[in-house]
């Protein structure tokens, strides 16, 4: 996989990979990268869709959303992936499935009105793909350029441009478009390095080759790239910007809970992947009733393949959790609950840290690169041992968060 995903990385994109300061014809790549002033085509490609709830499905969307309300009044495309049914069953939550695109399409633009508050013109394009066990992700299957006619490509937002472009096959992005960003959202290194199904020297080597592959197919693929945090490896062309945002409805949800009494304990919530932060919670807790002796009664929300050995594990060490299906994070379900816990070392920025503290809850994290941008929060508890951790989150649920403020 590797040499051939590399080899298509050195082959057909090396155009892509040229220095930023090499010259070029007009206009310049400064040029073509500034959306301001004038109305672009802008084509925001990803992973993942709705109603899987991960980060490269809703991040990307309000992304989307966000664009189409500039004042330049840019086009908007969000191209997605479209999946089989039996891919569907296995990743989708509460047996939501579809039988054509459309109709995923409109229970996406449903969503949108529903948590956004308002209705979205976006287009939003199918590319063909598969769900790769192996991988945990939705790979394509077919060129996702192609899912955007040859007049409206002119910017091409790449979210997990490492991730979309593994196999990619089609037409070189940087000739496709007159422009490239990809967005990393993802530590894969984390992922590869920690995967419990397989021996270290195993998983040594698929980190090294896929943190190699990842800095080829970036660098190949993509005009700038923007890391949202520090947690990623150096790569070239790469500034570090957390783009990401929040929900109004979170921050809502956090003005409304200033001053009340929270009814409900801890809570972890993330798509039932082992990578995701599961590992580390259950060492972490079980490490915490040693210490304590005291189990805590965390309520767990999430769907996913890993699902039945998580469940598994959890029972075999008694730790007293409960599932839930994966539930939108802004749920009523989840209102009363004071303390997110989230040791997950996985992530490049944690979406739902960042909505838990809008909802003004007390967030229990590691301390990690992804976790930089909010250890500045005063509800924010960063632990760097298992000693720490148990401090942390013997305090959150002893305590009562501080309200938010205008900043």
């Amino acid at each position: 996989m590797g040499a051939i995903a590399l080899l298509f990385a050195l082959f057909l994109g090396a155009d892509c990979a040229a220095p930023l300061g090499v010259l070029n014809p007009k206009p310049t790549l400064a040029e073509l990268s500034d959306l301001r002033g004038r109305s672009r085509y802008i084509s925001v490609f990803t992973t993942a869709c709705l109603p899987w709830m991960t980060g490269t499905s809703v991040n990307p969307l309000l992304r989307a959303v966000y664009l189409e309300q500039r004042p330049e009044n840019h086009q908007i495309t969000l191209c997605v992936p479209w999946i089989n049914f039996q891919d569907q069953e296995t990743l989708f939550p509460n047996k939501v499935t579809f039988k054509t695109p459309a109709d995923q399409e409109a229970f996406v633009r449903g969503w949108v009105r529903e948590h956004v508050g308002r209705a979205t013109a976006i287009k939003i394009a199918f590319y063909e793909a598969a769900y790769a066990p192996d991988f945990g992700s939705i790979l394509p299957t077919a060129d996702p350029t192609t899912c955007v006619p040859d007049g409206e490509r002119d910017v091409a937002v790449l979210e997990e441009p490492e991730h979309i472009n593994w196999y990619h096959n089609g037409a070189k992005w940087c000739d496709a478009y007159n422009y490239v960003v990809g967005v990393i959202h993802t530590n894969y290194w984390q992922y590869a390095i920690t995967d419990p199904q397989v021996n270290f020297l195993q998983r040594f080597s698929r980190a090294v080759t896929l943190y190699t592959l990842n800095e080829w197919v970036v660098n190949a693929y993509c005009h700038r790239t923007i890391k949202l945090s520090g947690a990623v490896g150096q790569h070239p062309k790469a500034v570090i910007c957390n783009i990401h945002g929040v929900r109004t409805k979170f921050l809502d949800i956090g003005t409304r809970a200033a001053g009340r009494r929270f009814t409900r304990g801890a809570y972890f919530i993330g798509k039932a992947l082992w990578g995701k932060g599961y590992r580390q919670l259950v060492e972490q807790l079980a490490k915490y009733r040693q210490r304590t002796g005291q189990s805590i009664a965390l309520d767990v929300y999430g769907s996913g393949p890993d699902h039945a050995s998580i469940v598994e594990e959890a029972t075999r060490r008694t730790l007293g959790w409960t599932f839930f299906p994966a539930t939108d994070h802004a749920a009523p379900t989840l209102h009363d609950y004071k303390v997110m816990v989230n040791p997950s070392l996985s992530d490049v920025v944690c979406t739902t840290t960042a909505e838990a503290l809008a909802m003004g809850k007390f967030v229990v994290c590691a301390d990690h690169p992804s976790n930089a941008f909010f250890k500045s929060f005063r509800n924010c508890f960063v632990y760097s041992t298992a000693k720490e951790f148990t401090l942390c989150l013997q305090h959150a649920l002893a305590a009562d968060p501080a309200p938010l403020t205008d900043e």
